[in-house]
C-alpha cells in the first residue's frame, strides 16, 4: 500500500474544501479591477477542482482496498460453499458416515489445522 501513503486524511480534504475557495477568493481581491471576471472564475474553478481531486483520490483508494478485501472474502466463501456442496453430494449419494467424516476432515479440518500450525510456527496463536 505504498501508493496510498501520500494521500491526505479525509478531514484535511474536508477542511481544504471549505477553506481553499475562500482563500483563493481572498487572494484575488487585489486583482479584481485588472483581472477579467472569466479569469477569476477560471482560477476559482481550478482551485475547486484541485481540492475535489484530492478528495476523489482518497475515496478511490479506500474503495480499492475495500474491493480487494471483498474479493478475498468471496473467494474464501466460494471455497467453503464448494466444500459444503461436496459434503451434501456425498451424503445424498448414500456415502457411508465414515466417508463423509473423512471428506470433511480433508476439506475442512486439515486446512484449518495447517493454518493453525502456520500460526504456531510464527508464534502468533499462543500468547501467554
Amino acid at each position: 500500500m505504498s501508493g496510498y501513503s501520500h494521500r491526505p486524511p479525509d478531514r484535511a480534504v474536508l477542511l481544504a474544501a471549505l477553506l481553499v475557495p475562500f482563500l483563493v477568493a481572498l487572494a484575488l481581491v487585489p486583482f479584481r479591477t485588472g483581472l477579467p471576471a472569466t479569469h477569476e472564475a477560471l482560477i476559482m474553478a481550478a482551485a475547486v477542482v484541485a481540492v475535489a481531486a484530492l478528495g476523489t483520490r482518497a475515496i478511490v483508494s479506500q474503495l480499492a482496498v475495500r474491493v480487494q478485501r471483498l474479493r478475498t472474502a468471496v473467494v474464501a466463501d466460494a471455497s467453503h460453499l464448494s466444500s459444503l456442496q461436496g459434503t451434501a453430494r456425498l451424503v445424498e449419494d448414500g456415502g457411508s458416515p465414515e466417508a463423509v467424516v473423512e471428506y470433511v476432515r480433508l476439506v475442512a479440518v486439515e486446512p484449518a489445522a495447517q493454518a493453525g500450525a502456520a500460526l504456531d510456527t510464527a508464534g502468533l496463536s499462543h500468547q501467554g
